[in-house]
């Protein structure tokens, strides 16, 4: 299984979906890019699921 790496810049492109999302004009299209940025993983909680992904792979391995 190939690990998905997070960009090194990842916060500044939350930062910057963010200030994009203050733009939008109010409607569903800023209701659903506002619960997908809500939804986006912290950079701990992205390795964190790899890492759960790569011990589960592993064991159905063995």
């Amino acid at each position: 299984m190939e690990r998905i790496a997070v960009p090194d810049d990842y916060e500044d492109r939350l930062t910057a979906a963010r200030a994009a999302l203050a733009r939008l004009p109010e409607g569903p299209l800023r209701d659903t890019a506002a619960r997908v940025l809500d939804g986006a993983p912290s950079r701990d909680a992205a390795g964190a699921a790899s890492d759960a992904a790569d011990r589960a792979a592993a064991w159905r391995r063995s």
